[in-house]
């Protein structure tokens, strides 16, 4: 006797046939049926770690490995179905399906053949409660807040990323504790999934690739981000804004499939994040805050919220819309996804199109701009039009109970607040930094920087660098809190090269330059400005 019983029932194969599985159904010691899936290779390359899963799954086994693993090689099943190891839109030979983290498939109603998902996690419940009681609950005490209305509409978009040709993007609830932004964060995660489980902003890097790829198509929520490391946080924008893994290797020398995703990232703080990366001295790059907008989320009436209808007060109509969120959860998005499967390849997709185009015009008319928008903020502009997409799609689908008005206002809320807060972060531009170089040197060179030609002695506690007839020298140090401001410092000295005024390092053509020791100690590096270009640019400012 090998094993208790067991069938190897079919065989599936990924459409490109990079990948093959093996379905086995077996009931264990107390006769209640199990279904396991594995890959191909795992039984040829890890069979031992087939039969702990075997094991651990109940299936008493009577004899030893190498025996089993003979036994399951030896089944020629037939193929049934496909294979993906994707979350979100799956392209089959069949057309396209919609592959839930819980391992469901959404596919259309003319599909034969099952789709199955292979992954080790954790299945987590995906839907609890009903629809109707989510509508009537959670979405419909959104419509008049505008946050709220947008949380819900965001998580509500990711599936509609791929199909407009929008990349991942996502948006910053910030505002102070207890505003409220948290509830708006739960009641975008029971969107798809239980907001019970919200997790924080502590996650290394491989954890979030992991994240993001189970968020695929969906949304990526997270809750608190942390103002510590802003190089760190960075690192995370990028990764889940960036839509793919990073490049990892085998024991065999070649290269695994890197992961990607197209996903809504939803997440709160107490503070912007341009702020966040102020206070810690660093500069905020442009891809930061085009990955993850930043949103205020305590600008109406009670914090996050403008009504909170029958409740006596902000904190109760909070407890009240979380309890909710909780309690019926896990429907609205594979709703969604039900109705996107039942439009027509082509001109289903050009009327999302249009769909798209005009909600992004009428934001765009909202803004009020009275100049051309910049890539970065096309980019967010299109994030934001498709939530507002989402949202008209899901009212006349009946999913919610919006009033269009109610939609419009509270897009063009949330994104009038997002532009206004961008427009008021001082913008330190690669034109302005020579203007700003010659006024701080008129200021301070006599001052603040040593005169070699009279003797001087450099003390860098109390100089910001040294001059001659010929030129200055500036540390790197002042060059970024004095001209710099925002912008980043190698940006700031390859613009001030390119107007002529830095001297390159002779022997490694460096922009930089390191102080003989025996004029500076420690050897702090410096810039080398030309004075003759510098009172070129100054006379012509003068004229101009």
């Amino acid at each position: 006797m090998i094993c208790g019983p067991l069938q190897v029932a079919s065989y599936q194969r990924s459409r490109t046939g990079a990948l093959t599985t093996y379905l086995i159904r077996y009931i264990d010691r107390d006769c209640l049926p199990h279904t396991l899936l594995i890959k191909a290779s795992d039984i040829h390359n890890a069979g031992a770690g087939v039969c702990t899963r075997l094991v651990d799954g109940g299936l008493e086994i009577f004899c030893p490995v190498p025996k089993m693993l003979a036994f399951l090689r030896a089944w020629r099943p037939n193929r049934h179905g496909e294979i993906t190891d994707e979350f979100g839109w799956v392209d089959t030979v069949s057309g396209p399906c919609f592959a839930l983290s819980d391992k469901t498939v959404l596919a259309p109603a003319h599909r034969k053949e099952p789709l199955y998902i292979l992954g080790d996690h954790q299945v987590e419940p995906r839907a609890s409660g009903e629809l109707a009681a989510w509508k009537e609950l959670v979405a419909q005490p959104s419509e008049h807040n505008p946050l709220m209305l947008f949380a819900i509409s965001a998580a509500l978009a990711g599936p509609l990323l791929g199909m407009l040709g929008l990349s991942s993007g996502g948006f910053n609830l910030h505002g102070r504790s207890s505003s409220g932004k948290t509830t708006a964060l739960m009641a975008a995660m029971s969107v798809w999934n239980d907001p019970a489980l919200l997790p924080r902003w502590h996650a290394s890097p491989a954890g979030m690739e992991l994240y993001a790829a189970r968020s695929r198509d969906t949304s990526l929520i997270l809750d608190d981000i942390p103002c510590g490391d802003p190089r760190a946080l960075s690192e995370l924008v990028y990764l889940a804004g960036n839509g793919a893994g990073k490049l990892r290797g085998n024991s065999n020398m070649s290269l695994r499939a890197v992961k990607h995703w197209r996903t809504v990232t939803l997440t709160t703080s107490e503070h912007a994040l341009t702020d966040i990366f102020a206070r810690r001295g660093e500069d905020i790059h442009e891809g930061v805050t085009v990955r993850l907008a930043d949103i205020p989320a305590g600008v109406w009436r009670h914090g996050a919220f403008q009504e909170i209808g029958a409740s006596a007060s902000a904190n109760d109509f909070s407890v009240a819309m979380k309890s909710a969120a909780q309690q019926h959860f896990g429907h609205a998005g594979p709703t969604f996804v039900r109705t996107l499967l039942k439009l027509r390849p082509v001109s289903g997709k050009n009327h999302l199109a249009k769909l798209h185009l005009h909600a992004r015009e009428d934001l765009k008319k909202a803004l009020q701009v009275t100049r051309t928008l910049e890539g970065p903020e096309l980019r967010v502009l299109d994030q934001l039009a498709a939530a507002y997409t989402a949202a008209l799609l899901a009212d006349r689908r009946a999913i919610v109970s919006w009033s269009r008005q109610s939609i419009q206002t509270a897009m063009r809320e949330v994104a009038t607040l997002w532009f206004e807060a961008r427009c008021a972060i001082p913008k330190d531009r690669e034109t302005d930094i020579v203007d700003r170089l010659i006024a701080f040197l008129s200021d301070s060179l006599e001052t603040c920087f040593a005169n070699l030609d009279r003797g001087e002695t450099v003390d860098l506690a109390r100089h910001d660098g040294w001059h001659t007839e010929g030129w200055i020298e500036i540390t790197t140090d002042c060059l970024k809190r004095e001209v710099c401001g925002r912008l980043p410092l190698a940006r700031g000295a390859r613009a001030l090269a390119a107007a002529g005024l830095i001297i390159p390092d002779g022997s490694a053509r460096s922009l930089q330059r390191r102080p003989s020791a025996r004029l500076v100690p420690t050897r702090k590096r410096v810039y080398r400005i030309n004075r003759a270009r510098l009172d070129l640019h100054a006379r012509t400012n003068t004229r101009e």
